[in-house]
């Protein structure tokens, strides 16, 4: 919530994006996926700008890779369009006992995008995320505030970066 809340402010356009990959056969019947949006915006109104696209699969490097695809979902909105509880089902994916959560063991990979900053916010479970920009000096802030939280396992290469 802190990052989230350090990168997005009021002013900002953000991008919603939800990665849903599935069987092509079954991308027809993905309406459901909705309901992601439709419990986490808070106006309504703004619905009305979700786009829908089916996309090339994104991981084509798998064995039977043609036979599926991304379903893309994409709200433009701002911070105050969404509902807190969103971040926390992004993180409780792991966990059935943890509410909130998605009701779905393939749950959608969630960016939010930074149009404004150029920043993109990708939290892929409960473990961590990846923030992303176009210009380094831009997520400086958050790099020397939240130095402690990045993973030993990249501290070395990210420190380099930042140097």
């Amino acid at each position: 919530m802190s990052l989230f809340h350090d990168i997005f402010s009021a002013d900002d356009k953000i991008l919603f994006v939800s990665n849903i990959y599935q069987n092509r056969n079954h991308a027809k019947r993905s309406k459901k996926k909705v309901k992601i949006y439709n419990h986490y915006i808070k106006n309504k109104n703004v619905l009305f700008r979700l786009k829908q696209e089916t996309l090339p699969y994104m991981f084509d490097d798998e064995d039977d890779a043609e036979s599926y695809c991304t379903c893309q979902f994409s709200l433009e909105c701002r911070k105050q369009d969404i509902r807190d509880p969103l971040l926390k089902a992004i993180c409780n994916q792991d966990f059935q006992s943890l509410k909130p959560r998605f009701n779905d063991l393939n749950y959608p990979d969630e960016f939010f995008i930074n149009v404004t900053k150029g920043v993109i916010f990708f939290i892929y479970d409960d473990r961590g995320c990846e923030v992303i920009a176009n210009d380094i000096e831009t997520i400086r802030p958050l790099y020397e505030k939240y130095t402690n939280w990045v993973d030993e396992y990249y501290r070395e290469e990210i420190n380099q970066r930042f140097k």
